[in-house]
């Protein structure tokens, strides 16, 4: 302790010319002075240094460095690191004199080794003007906690951990503070200290877990999330660092979008290592990151108008999508070393891929509505609208079966709200799509009923097939529902459409006509529900054939002429009757379900 004292009085002032090197010789005599007293005696001896030894050498040596650094930064010239380069040599001297007098000794000779590899390193960073203190104290606690751990020395161990927490408060602020000066990929002040603290809280994590068994490590897991994130953080900043390099803009669209597929890349591999090691915490970090590589992607662009389907966006939600399919073959086939906690995550990420696709495709179908104009400028909103509930119908089927295929119960919900969506978009823009000039039958609008109706009834078979309980019962009125929907606005815009040969009582005859499609609609119900045996379509005819004679009774007949509503009573009257009679003749008692 006097020494220190009387080091630090003796610091004040002799910093300059006249007594900078005077003093640097007084610290350097010293610095010997207690290296040989921390590890003489144990290399006389031919005995393993002690822990508060080796406690002693590193205290001297991170003294020495700061304090020569301090008195001979600016004394150099154009070789700042000629200091940490010599006091690396000194270590690799030492290291090698223990390797000569004293083989046993592996405490000193391990730690004169890293001695001299943490001075090295220390020398290119120095040498460039860059955050030397940071990388200098991420190589200590490296150092620090490797020796902790094979000596089994718990002053050594806590020693390196906080040293390792110092280190990493450093490299955040220059993370955030410091200019990528020279602008040199990997090797600038910005990005030097974060990759050698990353690499060197990795070989940490790697050491921790590898001596798990005989002396744990109780921050293991936190250097594995470190240096993962470290890692990942590192490839973003440095690949903005090349955008602007390249284009002047530091996160273009392009930029941006190759960090999502960056990311996903370097998620994959660490939860892939994960795997490998037996790793719990660097799988979920590579989870966590697979997930948050859709977040550049998804934000880029969203206001600018790009080439559909071919741009960076577009592309780099595919990608990160395929890559989370490709994880998700991997971890079912190595679900022997997966925890319990993970048991669900191939479901969920094969899910959200399923999303991510969904949505990716949706947005661009929409954008190459509006970018191409493929029809008239009035009606493209709707075009696209109906294209893409169309889209989601069919998406949803295709989910569906591959929830069936792969026995994914998420995956089969996920496909049930898709198609439930789908509908509701149907919806929307069946309701905005009144008196446009779109050519009755041939046109976006019934193309997407009939689809959503196929689509429905898919579903309906696919559960049938899977005894799904109650589903196909509810799914096949709902596609005959949608059905006659289409065809009830459909038989209303064509006497629109056609309104000119109609004259002024268009609207009667699209009501007259609606109810013809329903009467119709409700007798091929019947029908089919008698043949079939499937009660719950030959209760919907008779509901639909039902409101139809309401409507017919209340409004239509109101503007026929007097002969013509005596006809159309007594036709009515004959078709009820006759309908009574086929339903009471094949339709009761027969109950079965014809999905059976």
């Amino acid at each position: 302790m006097g020494t220190i004292l009387l080091l630090i009085g003796w610091m004040m002032g002799s910093h300059t010319p006249d007594l900078r090197w005077m003093f640097f010789s007084f610290i350097t005599i010293y610095f010997l002075l207690y290296n040989g007293a921390s590890c003489f005696y144990s290399l006389i001896r031919r005995e393993q240094t002690e822990p508060q030894d080796l406690g002693l050498l590193f205290t001297v040596s991170a003294i020495y460095a700061v304090s020569g650094f301090g008195l001979l930064h600016n004394a150099l010239g154009e070789y700042p690191g000629a200091f940490p380069f010599a006091v690396a040599v000194f270590y690799g001297l030492l290291c090698a004199t223990t390797w000569i007098m004293a083989r046993e000794n592996r405490t000193l000779r391990e730690a004169a080794l890293a001695l001299g590899v943490l001075f090295a390193t220390i020398t290119i960073p120095v040498q460039l003007h860059q955050g030397w203190i940071a990388i200098g104290w991420s190589m200590e606690s490296a150092v620090l906690v490797t020796l902790g751990l094979r000596l089994r020395s718990p002053l050594l161990h806590r020693a390196g951990q906080i040293v390792w927490i110092l280190s990493w408060a450093v490299i955040v602020w220059a993370a955030w503070n410091v200019e990528p000066i020279p602008s040199l990929l990997f090797v600038n002040a910005r990005a030097l200290p974060l990759l050698i603290g990353s690499i060197a809280t990795g070989w940490m994590a790697y050491l921790s877990y590898r001596m798990r068994g005989t002396n744990n490590d109780g921050l293991a897991s936190v250097y594995a999330v470190v240096s993962m994130l470290g890692g990942a953080w590192l490839l973003a900043q440095e690949l903005s660092l090349y955008c602007f390099q390249c284009t002047g803009i530091s996160m273009s669209q392009c930029c941006t979008c190759s960090v999502s597929c960056l990311w996903a890349i370097y998620a994959c591999a660490g939860v892939i290592l994960g795997l490998r090691a037996r790793h719990a915490a660097l799988r979920w970090t590579g989870y966590l990151l697979l997930i948050a590589a859709l977040i550049p992607a998804i934000g880029t662009g969203v206001d600018t108008v790009l080439q559909p389907f071919w741009n960076a966006r577009c592309l780099s939600l595919l990608f990160a999508a395929a890559m989370m399919a490709g994880l998700c073959w991997v971890l079912a086939r190595r679900r022997d070393r997966l925890h319990g906690s993970e048991s669900g995550i191939i479901e969920v990420l094969s899910n959200l891929a399923s999303v991510v696709v969904l949505g990716a495709l949706t947005y661009e179908i929409y954008g190459a509505f509006s970018l191409w104009g493929v029809v008239p400028l009035i009606a493209w909103p709707n075009a696209a609208l109906f294209t893409i509930a169309s889209f989601w119908m069919i998406y949803s089927v295709a989910i569906l079966l591959l929830g069936h295929r792969l026995k994914m119960p998420g995956m089969r919900i996920v496909a049930h709200l898709m198609c439930g969506i789908g509908i509701v978009l149907l919806a929307i823009g069946s309701s905005r799509a009144a008196a446009l000039p779109w050519m009755p039958i041939v046109n976006l609008r019934f193309a997407s009923f009939l689809i959503a109706t196929a689509s429905i009834a898919a579903f309906a078979i696919v559960s049938r097939r899977n005894e799904e309980g109650i589903a196909p019962h509810i799914l096949v009125p709902i596609a005959a529902a949608i059905l006659l929907w289409g065809m009830t606005q459909e038989t209303y815009e064509s006497c629109r459409y056609y309104q000119a040969a109609l004259g002024s009582d268009w609207s009667r005859a699209g009501q007259m006509g609606m109810s013809l499609v329903w009467t119709v609609f409700g007798v091929i119900l019947l029908v089919g529900g008698i043949i079939r045996r499937y009660q719950p379509i030959r209760l919907m005819a008779l509901g639909l054939l039902g409101i139809t004679a309401l409507k017919v009774f209340l409004l239509d007949l109101g503007y026929l002429a007097t002969p013509y509503r005596i006809l159309s009573f007594g036709g009515l009257g004959l078709a009820l009757i006759g309908i009574s009679w086929l339903y009471s003749r094949f339709g009761v008692g027969r109950e079965r379900s014809a999905l059976q």
